[in-house]
């Protein structure tokens, strides 16, 4: 993979997590509620109550992280990729005024 190809993954990868972000916000909103009414139905048992919340609060907590590790790794990417893809467009451009 050459640095042009690099850098457009780069920059499509971010624009689908810019787009996951509005998404994500939803979700976790939808878990949180989701948690929240079936605590208001479950009396008593603690294993019941568990069991009918375990998969909205494991799904939450796995999105959380999930969006922290994304931003994390794409700004990291960034802070890389595009002072080395500025620094390349500028060589191209250097290159280009002396051939003329």
């Amino acid at each position: 993979m050459d640095k042009v190809q690099f850098t457009q993954h780069l920059f499509a990868v971010q624009g689908i997590r810019s787009c996951f972000s509005e998404v994500s916000s939803k979700l976790l909103s939808f878990s949180q509620s989701t948690v929240l009414i079936r605590r208001g139905q479950i009396e008593g048992d603690r294993l019941a109550a568990w069991q009918t919340l375990q998969a909205p609060i494991i799904g939450g907590i796995c999105l959380v992280l999930f969006v922290e590790v994304t931003s994390r790794t794409m700004g990291f990417l960034i802070g890389k990729a595009i002072p080395k893809l500025q620094a390349d467009i500028r060589m191209e451009m250097f290159d280009h005024v002396q051939l003329d």
